[in-house]
C-alpha cells in the first residue's frame, strides 16, 4: 500500500477511538449515576414480598439453629417399634438414622412431616437473636436478588438514556 492510504487510515483509526472512548465514557459516568441511585433505594430495607422474605427467613433461621445445636449423627442400629393405625404393633432392628429413625415413627402415626421440618422443633439458644438478624439478613437479600438484580436493575440500566444510540 501506499504511505498516503495508510496515513489516512490511521488517522481515521484514531479518530474512530477518540469518538469511541468519548462515548464510552459517557456511558460509564450515566450508568455509575444510575446504580449510586439504585444503591440509595436500598438504605432501608424494604420488600412487599412479605411470603417469600417469611419463608426464607424461617428457612434459613432453621439451619442456622441445626448448625449450632447439633453435632453430624452417624447412622446407627435404633431399636423402633411401629404402631399402625389399627392398632398391630412391630419391632425391628434397622440402620436408620435418628433423623429418618423419628420422622419413620412420626409418618406411622400420621404425620406427614419433611426432615426440614425437624430443624423447626430445635430449641432457641443463647445466640437466638443473631441467630434471627443472620436470617433476616440472609433472606432478605435472596429477595432482593431475586427482584432487583435479576429483573429490575438490567431493565433500569437498559432504559433509552443509557442506549449507545441516544448519543449519536
Amino acid at each position: 500500500m501506499r504511505p498516503q492510504i495508510v496515513c489516512h487510515f490511521t488517522q481515521l483509526t484514531n479518530l474512530l477511538r477518540v469518538i469511541a472512548g468519548g462515548l464510552v465514557q459517557q456511558l460509564a459516568h450515566s450508568t455509575m449515576e444510575r446504580l449510586r441511585w439504585l444503591i440509595s433505594l436500598e438504605e432501608s430495607p424494604f420488600t412487599l414480598n412479605e411470603h417469600y422474605f417469611t419463608s426464607n427467613r424461617e428457612t434459613y433461621l432453621a439451619s442456622y439453629r441445626e448448625s449450632r445445636a447439633r453435632p453430624v449423627l452417624q447412622p446407627q442400629a435404633v431399636q423402633h417399634t411401629y404402631v399402625h393405625r389399627e392398632g398391630i404393633s412391630q419391632r425391628g432392628t434397622s440402620t436408620l438414622s435418628a433423623e429418618e429413625a423419628a420422622l419413620s415413627a412420626l409418618a406411622s402415626l400420621g404425620y406427614q412431616i419433611k426432615a426440614e421440618d425437624l430443624k423447626k422443633l430445635l430449641p432457641s439458644d443463647e445466640y437466638e437473636e443473631e441467630l434471627i438478624v443472620m436470617a433476616e439478613v440472609r433472606a432478605y437479600w435472596q429477595v432482593s436478588f431475586k427482584a432487583r438484580t435479576l429483573t429490575l436493575n438490567p431493565k433500569l440500566l437498559s432504559t433509552k438514556p443509557y442506549h449507545p444510540e441516544n448519543h449519536r
